[in-house]
């Protein structure tokens, strides 16, 4: 048979076919294959068939056959990754709906299109808080540079108000007045669906985090970074501070009730060592950077957990209870 013009495609389309129309329940066959090379402008005979599917198993596609019926059988990922993938992308505050949708029509690239639909219904992007900030993902590829290479960066940083005058509605305000800050980034940490950078920063002195969605302007200097400390965990800052709102550090006793012991494990960790009190309750010792945030945590068992040392911590809660009550009254 006289080859085709269009001949040297007739391998990628192959490949192509099983990507996008076959999986486990769905196989395609020869006569199958031969119709869609035709449709191609590319004549093709069984035997020739054999020897690509043969060439595409050697190179890694698990194509399996069985009474004359062909499927790929399995793929880099699994539906179910898919759909986990694809509602961490769609869920994410930090990665903008437009943004979403983009990369998720990617994920179902990665599919049969028999499978696509079975993601496309497990999806559901609207009415969640997203970021506003188109250009949110483009930062994280020069954080990661400087990251890599030991260098400081400096940015913008902002937040939003809203006007009740005037022409109303949310606006950036960029904090000390527009300047940039000069950071040493150490690690960049996903937190309750928000990417954060942790670096050292010297306008306070300390490590610090900063929304990776409300920087701007990033530029990475030639300047060498500070060393983070030799004991510097990401993951330990995470868990010390309770909705990334730092405060000062402290380690805080705790009282509550035995029941409450794996809430305990989900924030704190494995390392963390629980004394028991009597039958019903247990103490723990927990490093917090101590903010209102972690009292919230705590005000959420509504009396199960008890804040038992240090003082300024009992006196902070209590103040914070007196304050709801009084606002209570006023309405």
């Amino acid at each position: 048979m006289a080859r085709s013009p269009n001949q040297k495609k007739k391998m990628l389309l192959i490949r192509n076919f099983f990507l996008e129309n076959t999986d486990p329940t769905h196989p395609t066959t020869l006569p199958d294959l031969i119709a869609m090379l035709e449709k191609e402008g590319i004549p093709a005979e069984r035997k020739s068939l054999y020897d690509d599917i043969r060439v595409l198993r050697e190179m890694g596609m698990d194509i399996e056959s069985h009474g004359g019926n062909y499927y790929l059988a399995q793929r880099e990922f699994t539906l179910s990754e898919l759909k986990m993938l694809a509602d961490a992308v769609s869920s994410s505050q930090f990665i903008s709906e437009r943004r979403s949708h983009q990369l998720v029509r990617k994920i179902e690239g990665l599919t049969s299109r028999f499978e696509r639909q079975q993601l496309q219904r497990q999806i559901y992007i609207s009415h969640r808080s997203k970021t506003t900030n188109e250009f949110a993902l483009l930062n994280v590829d020069p954080l990661h540079q400087a990251i890599n290479s030991g260098r400081k960066i400096s940015f913008r940083y902002f937040s939003y108000t809203y006007s009740f005058s005037g022409q109303r509605g949310w606006k950036k305000q960029y904090h000390y007045d527009g300047e940039y800050s000069v950071v040493s980034p150490y690690a960049l940490l996903w937190d309750d669906e928000n990417y954060y950078l942790l670096g050292d920063y010297p306008r306070r002195g300390r490590i610090c985090h900063f929304r990776v969605d409300k920087m701007e302007d990033i530029h990475i200097l030639s300047e060498s970074r500070v060393p983070p400390p030799q004991d510097f965990d990401a993951g330990e800052y995470a868990r010390r501070t309770f909705g990334m709102y730092a405060g000062d550090e402290s380690s805080v006793t705790l009282e509550a009730e035995m029941e409450l012991a794996n809430v305990f494990y989900d924030r704190f960790g494995r390392d963390l060592r629980l004394h028991q009190v009597d039958d019903r309750h247990f103490r723990a010792v927990v490093p917090v950077h101590f903010s209102g945030v972690f009292l919230a945590w705590v005000f959420q068992f509504e009396g199960r957990v008890r804040i038992l040392s240090p003082q300024k911590a009992r006196d902070a809660m209590q103040q914070t209870a007196l304050r709801i009550l009084a606002a209570e009254k006023k309405t």
